[in-house]
């Protein structure tokens, strides 16, 4: 985040940079999650580009990492279009952690994560000179894959035995998404 001062008059250039910090409630196939955000750029008219970061508690936990797109319409700059775009990064906890009394027949070796994107519509109530609130929705797309070691047992025909095979799976969760931010500029 930059600020620029003025020589002149001494006070802070209003619209050179912002910052956001934002929550969110999803909602998509898999139930509802919750994320929070921080993002921040440079304005330059009535457009926002920044970066931003989070974590996403929707069905598996993840950090997206993103670039912040607005655009800000009219002279007021209320209602705005959004569009963020970048990677996510899993932060799953690990069952392996976990005590039990009978062990899964599964162990999950490893997460990844994949692409995360978000774009929508807001609109923003002024509170103060340099303060707003930002109400958006939007749709929201985050990937996320898991490779795990299923164990497999056959106890007929005879003889016993105990194998193991790799599992892959790639989701692609689609959720909507309703924002609540606190802008500051």
């Amino acid at each position: 985040m930059s600020t620029s001062m003025m020589a002149q008059t001494n006070k802070i250039k209003k619209g050179s940079s912002y910052l956001m910090p934002q929550m969110a409630l999803l909602n998509g196939s898999s139930g509802m999650g919750a994320q929070v955000q921080l993002s921040g750029g440079l304005v330059r008219n009535n457009w926002h580009l920044g970066l931003g970061t989070g974590i996403d508690y929707y069905e598996m936990r993840s950090i997206p990492l993103y670039t912040d797109i607005r655009y800000h319409f009219g002279k007021e700059q209320k209602v705005f279009a959004y569009m963020n775009l970048g990677y996510n990064f899993d932060w799953v906890q690990k069952m392996d952690d976990k005590v039990y009394i009978v062990p899964p027949a599964m162990n999950t070796l490893k997460y990844t994560g994949g692409l995360y994107g978000d774009w929508g519509i807001g609109y923003n109530i002024k509170i103060s000179k340099n303060h707003s609130l930002a109400l958006s929705t939007g749709f929201s797309i985050k990937q996320m894959g898991e490779e795990y070691q299923e164990l497999l047992f056959s106890i007929w025909p005879w003889p016993v035995t105990n194998e193991s095979a790799i599992r892959k799976f790639d989701y692609t969760f689609k959720r909507v998404s309703l924002k609540v931010a606190y802008r500051l500029w």
